[in-house]
């Protein structure tokens, strides 16, 4: 169900809500009212953190990495933890969602590259595509 989401392999924001249907309803819609209900949270702080979340869930898949960002602050998971789980050679890491990583660290999930790795394959991957786009341009 989830595998629509991960046909995005470039960061763009509101690549953040691209699913299924069926996967909207059960996990944005039924999950997020249940874990809402069962939080115990009053209305005020149900909208307060639904609206971060939203937030979260946009600036996660924006791309951007910027430094004055406070929603990239609120923990481990940034833009570029969160890239890694979209990209073919990551798909398997960094499954966190919003503000819980130590899932992956408790699971042993978390990308164990170097930056340097990743940096390379990044550069491959823009590669890849530019002579993708050549070759769809001649064909």
């Amino acid at each position: 169900m989830h595998a629509h989401h991960h046909k995005i392999y470039i960061p763009y924001a509101f690549g953040a809500f691209y699913n299924t249907l069926t996967e909207a309803f059960l996990l944005d819609t039924i999950g997020t009212t249940l874990s809402l209900m069962l939080s115990g949270l009053t209305i005020r702080q149900t909208i307060c953190f639904s609206t971060i979340s939203v937030l979260k869930g946009v600036d996660d898949h924006c791309g951007y990495r910027l430094p004055w960002d406070p929603l990239q602050w609120l923990g481990e998971q940034d833009t570029r933890f969160h890239d890694v789980h979209h990209q073919a050679w990551g798909i398997k890491s960094n499954y966190s969602q919003l503000y819980t990583t130590f899932w992956d660290h408790i699971c042993g999930t978390v990308c164990d590259k170097s930056e340097e790795e990743i940096a390379r394959l990044y550069e491959k991957g823009k590669v890849m595509a530019r002579e993708r786009a050549v070759v769809e341009k001649d064909g």
